[in-house]
Parts: structure tokens; sequence; C-alpha cells
């Protein structure tokens, strides 16, 4: 009785010691002839920061060959990050890119990308977490297997989407009155749309989707 008692307690303990999950990916990722970008979002941003925040971005291709996704402006991370903006991890299309066009094995070849994120909220927790977004051409999507497993979950495999961006999510507060944006003389100035999180319209002149 005692030793049920005390297996039952641990659990309970258990789970309440349990992380919770304090970020969420976007269902879809974006690939354009100029970068890629994955979006993310703090899931409780009135009572939860994230300190120290370690991203790592891949990219797996034909072959099974991985390749390193430098993020823009040659950052690793962030010091702190916090509030209801979307956070944007990046990488740039450029002549160093292995997503360049006339790399092998380049964007035309993708498997899949991945990325994960490494922090410490402001409660001291650790916070880890990971997305993985397949091609929609890849050998992946085309297994009867691999979509139906998704299906029983009831959501659609997370896509590489082609040609198109992410909706803007910040606006500034306006005058109900003028339809005149704020100058800025006092708080808040800009509203976050968080409906448009996962939105996204097409990009004139970019690779189809």
């Amino acid at each position: 009785h005692w030793l049920l008692l005390s297996v039952a307690g641990a659990v309970i303990v258990a789970r309440a010691l349990r992380p919770l999950q304090q970020v969420v990916f976007n269902p879809d990722c974006i690939l354009t002839d100029d970068e890629v970008n994955v979006r993310l979002q703090i899931i409780r941003p009135a009572k939860v920061d994230l300190l120290n925040v370690t991203i790592n971005l891949q990219v797996f291709v034909t072959g099974g060959r991985v390749h390193q996704l430098s993020l823009t402006n040659g950052i690793e991370g962030y010091g702190a990050w916090f509030g209801y903006a979307p956070m944007n991890i990046r990488h740039k299309i450029d002549a160093n890119s292995p997503l360049r066009d006339d790399y092998p094995g380049g964007k035309q070849d993708i498997y899949f990308i991945r990325v994960s994120l490494s922090a410490t909220d402001s409660n001291g927790n650790p916070v880890n977490a990971f997305a993985t977004y397949y091609h929609p051409d890849s050998f992946f999507m085309g297994m009867s297997d691999f979509r139906a497993a998704w299906a029983q979950r009831g959501i659609m495999p997370p896509r590489i989407l082609r040609g198109v961006r992410w909706k803007d999510q910040m606006r500034r507060i306006r005058d109900r009155s003028t339809g005149k944006g704020t100058e800025g003389a006092g708080l808040p100035t800009w509203l976050v749309n968080v409906d448009n999180t996962e939105g996204f319209e097409p990009v004139p002149g970019d690779s189809p989707v």
C-alpha cells in the first residue's frame, strides 16, 4: 500500500515538474529565390521570456547529404527573445549558400529542412524544440504510408513552400476617426496580428509553389 502511494506520488511530482512547451514553429517554412525563412513564436509571451537562444538550421538533400545553413548576418542565436512578435529564422541564398542554383544538390534536390532551438526560459527551465519541413516533391511526400501517418493525426506534413512570403504581422496603431498612424507619443504603438503568424502571400516574380 505504502509502496503504491510512493510510486503514485513520484509520478505526480515528475509530471508537475515536466517543462512546459514554450515555443511553437509554424506548420510550414518558406523557400524563395532569395532566402529560407522559418517562423516561430513564444506560446505564453506574457509570462515567459527566452534567454541564451541558440538556433541550428540544416538542409538534407539527395544522397543523404546534410548542409549547414548559416543564419542571416552570421548570428547563431539571441541573448534574449520575448514578446508577441514572431522570430523569423532566415538563411540568405547567396554565392556561398548550398541552395544556390548552380550548387550540386541545391534547392531542386531538397528532401527536408530541419531547424532546432535551445534556450533557457525566464524561470530557469531548459527549452528544446525542433521542426522538420518536407519538400513537396521529395520521396517522403510521395510515400502513402508517410502521408497516412500524418493524416491519422489530423494534420498535413510540414511543408516547404515556394514562391510565397509571410504576411506582415505588425501594423501601427491608428486613430479610428482619421485612420492616421500614431506618432509614438504613447504605448502601445504597434499591434501584432497573431492570426497572420501562419499566413502567406505570393511573391511576384518568384519561383512557383
